[in-house]
């Protein structure tokens, strides 16, 4: 007798995921990092409070300028997380940057950011 094992990958349902993305660069774009930390997937508000949140965007703000343009720069996949990419503009950096935010569908089925990253991250402040 010969056994066989099938491997069922089922699709992921990425409606609604990009508009996650969307809104959380553009809150951020917007200045309003209430927003933006509202649409963080609760993984990531117990690893940053509310107040830390707020206080690094607006340090950010102050260092290398608010954003001024951002441009979707494509997406990729890891299971089931999703990454948009986005190519940032910050008034006070004469390069732009890509930033990766990661989303993810919670247990009620809602897409939420479970991370936000740069490459190489950004110059020393000063």
């Amino acid at each position: 007798m010969v056994s066989r094992y099938f491997t069922h990958s089922a699709a992921i349902n990425t409606t609604g995921a990009k508009s996650e993305a969307d809104n959380f660069v553009q809150a951020v774009a917007n200045r309003n990092y209430n927003q933006a930390y509202n649409d963080l997937a609760t993984q990531r508000t117990r690893a940053i409070s509310r107040d830390k949140f707020l206080r690094d965007a607006q340090a950010e703000d102050s260092c290398y300028g608010p954003v001024t343009k951002y441009t979707d720069a494509g997406s990729t996949s890891e299971g089931d997380t999703l990454i948009y990419n986005y190519t940032i503009t910050r008034s006070k950096l004469a390069n732009t940057y890509v930033l990766h935010i990661s989303v993810q569908k919670s247990s009620a089925g809602n897409w939420q950011v479970m991370d936000y990253t740069v490459d190489g991250g950004q110059p020393a402040c000063g």
